[in-house]
């Protein structure tokens, strides 16, 4: 029987340390050929409104972890002009993550994306600087401080004394 794992359940279990361990696996496996990922599909059409949905779907199998992945995403946006610049008037993100065991092809979890999306950005940077920033950094900038530059921030400070 599937798991199903809210956005709150994600955050109250998944910490950064976890989040980067799991990614810098996959992307070891991924770099020896042991790991797979196809291209994403993205599909997208403007609504009755004249909003934008966006579908995008990955795929992405890592079986040393002992699972595939399936994420589906349905993002609604759409922006009006006011005053000579853009303002969004509204945006919408539902996605969710199909995960299967690569022993016996069940479905072992639905999990709700969001704040595993974020998360999973933010690794990647902290995986990029483990291996890339210098050892004593003390100090990090971010520009923006959109809903990414926490798990940025999460991530760096995981990986340096920061």
């Amino acid at each position: 029987m599937a798991i199903f794992l809210s956005n709150e359940d994600v955050q109250e279990i998944l910490t950064m340390d976890l989040c980067i361990e799991a990614v810098e696996k996959a992307y070891n496996e991924l770099g020896l050929g042991r790991a797979w990922n196809n291209p994403r599909l993205h599909t997208y059409g403007l609504n009755k409104r004249g909003a934008t949905h966006f579908l995008k779907i990955f795929a992405g199998t890592v079986p040393e972890l002992g699972y595939s992945a399936l994420r589906i995403g349905s993002t609604l946006e759409s922006e009006k002009i006011a005053y000579g610049s853009r303002r969004e008037i509204g945006d919408r993100h539902l996605g969710w993550l199909l995960v299967f065991s690569v022993e016996n092809g069940d479905l072992a979890a639905i999990i709700e994306d969001r704040y595993l999306q974020k998360m999973r950005v933010g690794a990647m940077t902290g995986i990029g600087a483990k291996y890339l920033a210098r050892q004593d950094a003390e100090s990090v900038g971010i520009l923006g401080s959109g809903t990414q530059a926490g798990p940025q921030l999460m991530a760096l400070c995981a990986v340096r004394g920061i």
